[in-house]
């Protein structure tokens, strides 16, 4: 995490600088590529308000397509030696494309800075604005190659499955029933990694929903032999339901899983969410709104997406059976529940006098330590 916030900083400072160096320069559109294995990826850019531009950060392109590569390997062959031919180079670079040649610290080549410029440009200006941005590329690699060291661990722990899922009951009080079991996830590992910092790791180099969904079918493959018709329900993140991996998983998932929207970060477009939640429920899912009351779990999560279930954070419930305006506010969420058809669930339930106050205001499904921790499936294998 650490280094992500380090990445996202100096980011920030480079954006700051390819502003400076379009305005004073007169681009229209500016970037930093770095260059790797015959293709160039566009790592931060700057574009004059109202210039049509269909470049976007992150954008991968083969460098013999990109005339701002070409211009830069034009002006510097030596510095591009190996990664373009003479052929691909060409005997000229367009005029409105200009180019130069980005080196770290070290002198090693790690791509071009230029653009789009409909006027002559100093050259000797973009080259000193180049040289200024040695040590950011410097920590720019330095995250990279970490990023590249967490995905690796990440897909050891996919591919081997150094995991295991648990379950813990949802109960219907009035019936003793389960109603579903919430799987969870626990790691085999001798080291003190924990899941939500796993998880966080794999956020911030882009395999959260690759993560996230082994979890998910780690849980599936794991759920049978409870002898009872109880459904299950996994946690995804947003980040997770707006992926393709979770369009994909969409189409092979059977009827009646239940999703658990997890508070892992803000709701970024609730129209979209919305149309993901959308097509779950018509392919037989049913949402969640985990931890409700809690981090960036919110009233407009209930109203915008309208979950089956609603689960209140076990912080809200540790108090139930002591205070009265905790209970009057679980009065309050079960008369909406009841009206609008929701199924409240409240967390962390953990002493019978939570539970009786629970029971007072009409409260029927439950979760918590006093009534089911979580385990493994009878007879299931870990690792």
């Amino acid at each position: 995490m650490r280094n992500a916030q380090v990445a996202e900083g100096v980011r920030a400072q480079i954006d700051l600088h390819l502003d400076r160096v379009r305005r004073r320069l007169g681009f229209d559109v500016v970037f930093v590529a770095r260059v790797a294995g015959g293709e160039r990826r566009i790592e931060a850019m700057s574009a004059a308000p109202g210039f049509p531009t269909d470049h976007r950060v992150g954008e991968v392109r083969a460098l013999r397509d990109c005339p701002v590569v070409l211009a830069a390997a034009l002006r510097d062959p030596a510095a591009f030696a190996g990664q373009i031919s003479e052929a691909d180079a060409g005997p000229d670079a367009p005029d409105a494309v200009v180019g130069v040649a980005l080196h770290a610290s070290n002198g090693s080549l790690f791509g071009a800075l230029g653009g789009i410029v409909s006027a002559p440009v100093d050259m000797a200006a973009i080259t000193t604005a180049a040289a200024a941005m040695a040590v950011s590329l410097d920590l720019l690699h330095d995250h990279a190659v970490a990023a590249q060291r967490v995905r690796g661990l990440l897909h050891e722990v996919i591919r081997e499955r150094r995991f295991y899922p648990v379950f813990q009951p949802v109960i219907d009080v009035a019936t003793g029933d389960v109603i579903y079991r919430e799987g969870l996830t626990r790691l085999d590992t001798t080291d003190d990694t924990s899941v939500p910092q796993l998880l966080a790791a794999a956020h911030s180099v882009g395999m959260g929903p690759a993560l996230e969904l082994a979890f998910a079918r780690a849980i599936i493959d794991a759920d049978e032999g409870w002898g009872d018709n109880a459904g299950i329900a996994v946690n995804l993140s947003e980040t997770t339901l707006h992926s393709a991996e979770f369009d994909r998983f969409l189409t092979q998932v059977e009827p009646g899983l239940t999703v658990e929207l997890t508070e892992y970060e803000p709701v970024r477009d609730y129209r979209a969410l919305a149309g993901v939640v959308a097509r779950m429920r018509a392919a037989g899912l049913s949402l969640a709104i985990d931890d409700a009351g809690a981090g960036y779990t919110s009233l407009r999560h209930i109203l915008d997406l309208k979950p089956d279930v609603l689960k209140m954070d076990a912080q809200l419930s540790t108090r139930v059976d002591t205070d009265p305006e905790a209970i009057a506010l679980f009065r309050a969420l079960q008369t909406y529940c009841d009206e609008t058809g929701t199924v409240l669930v409240i967390e962390g339930v953990e002493r019978h006098e939570q539970l009786v106050a629970l029971q007072s205001v009409g409260v029927r499904y439950v979760q918590g330590f006093h009534l089911g921790e979580p385990e493994p499936r009878l007879g299931a294998q870990r690792g």
